[in-house]
């Protein structure tokens, strides 16, 4: 390796790859006293030209860290390369006994389509319903709210939760603290007419004021929110 400078071109060293950095170091050495002894020849004194070939050759751990980085990058890409050589030589040995067994190959390809499918369907289901965030604001803070009739004695078909009555959604939602804001639910699938397309059955649920505003931070896309005097016994419809 060769480096052009003012004073003409040097030699730097060879470095085999894989050596460690005392043996690089020591032929790093090697070379400054070997330029030392060039210079002590042309009629310099020995301090003076030890101090000029260092000058000349350069820092020696800056020139160790340098030829150590250049030593790892080509370990690297050696190491690509054989990793590339590797997958080359195994697709081909793949491909070949494919084709000398096509029933095996047959059956291969579809076990490995139904288990990418299979995955695919359970990922699908466990992404929407455990990993993906629900669509409102601050969903780790939304909690549901069971009545628990377990210390009571009574017996529920199956279940030991219950919806909350009337009654205890109000006490809930008007004297806890510890809750922002409290809103009630239950499924409400009517079936609509006079819509000229007749009768269409509906999804949806039956809720109380402050349920898409308050709780799930949502505006409604058309029309308002549900009022307070909605939101009570023989209160006015409103869909």
């Amino acid at each position: 390796m060769t480096r052009g400078g003012g004073d003409g071109p040097r030699r730097l060293f060879r470095l085999s790859f894989g050596s460690e950095r005392v043996e690089a170091e020591d032929e790093v050495r090697f070379h400054i006293e070997e330029l030392t002894e060039r210079l002590m020849r042309d009629g310099m004194e020995e301090n003076e030209a030890r101090a000029e070939a260092t000058r000349r050759f350069g820092d020696v751990d800056t020139v160790l860290d340098e030829v150590e980085e250049l030593t790892r990058r080509r370990e690297r890409t050696m190491r690509k390369t054989d990793r590339v050589d590797a997958t080359r030589r195994n697709l081909a040995f793949a491909a070949r006994q494919l084709i000398r067994n096509p029933g095996f190959a047959a059956i291969a390809v579809f076990t490995i389509a139904l288990g990418i499918g299979a995955t695919t369907s359970v990922f699908s289901v466990v992404d929407g319903i455990m990993l993906r965030p629900l669509p409102y604001d601050d969903p780790d803070e939304l909690v549901m709210i069971w009545a628990d009739y377990t210390r009571r004695d009574v017996v529920l078909p199956d279940k030991s939760r219950e919806w909350l009555s009337w009654a205890n959604f109000r006490d809930l939602r008007n004297e806890v603290s510890t809750l922002e804001s409290a809103a009630a639910f239950s499924g409400f699938n009517p079936t609509l007419t006079g819509a000229g397309t007749g009768a269409q059955r509906l999804s949806g649920a039956a809720v109380s004021r402050g349920m898409l505003v308050d709780v799930l931070g949502v505006e409604p896309a058309l029309g308002r929110s549900f009022t307070d005097d909605e939101d009570r016994p023989d209160g006015p419809l409103a869909v």
